[in-house]
């Protein structure tokens, strides 16, 4: 089985600190199957569950600004952008940070954005994948796309 690195990250420290704690309310789980709950989430007091110190392991946690700060430079084979950036910032923001974001996955790699989420036109080389909110990403870096951008 490959290995698996997962990073977390957040603009926000208090979020993201609720995220490390990994504590939800029993209703956040509702939908969860009873077996899936029972394996990978523990009692954390009345109405609450924590997620199992296995799943936990080997997370890169991390307060990150997608807005101001480029990623990593790291290839990402999927990334979960869902209700953040498409969301709640102005489209000159959207449009200086999700460059940078996308050429960070590699030939092939998934987008997953939130369902009531549009990615904008200027970005090429999306193809829906299997449901509305979750692309994949068929070229390579996005580059060229700026650059036709730039010329139109």
């Amino acid at each position: 089985m490959p290995s698996l690195e997962i990073w977390a990250t957040d603009v926000n420290s208090d979020y993201l600190e609720r995220a490390i704690e990994g504590i939800y309310p029993a209703r956040a789980l509702a939908r969860v199957p009873i077996e899936t709950r029972a394996r990978f989430f523990q009692p954390a007091g009345r109405a609450s569950f924590r997620v199992a110190d296995e799943l936990r392991e080997g997370i890169r946690w991390q307060v990150h600004d997608l807005t101001a700060d480029v990623p990593p430079a790291q290839v990402f084979h999927i990334v979960f952008l869902r209700n953040n950036l498409l969301t709640y910032y102005r489209d000159v923001i959207v449009e200086a940070a999700l460059p940078a974001i996308v050429d960070s996955l590699a030939p092939g790699g998934i987008l997953v954005i939130g369902q009531k989420e549009r990615l904008p036109d200027f970005l090429k080389g999306f193809h829906p994948h299997r449901s509305v909110f979750c692309l994949y990403r068929k070229h390579g870096p996005m580059g060229s796309a700026r650059s036709e951008r730039r010329k139109g």
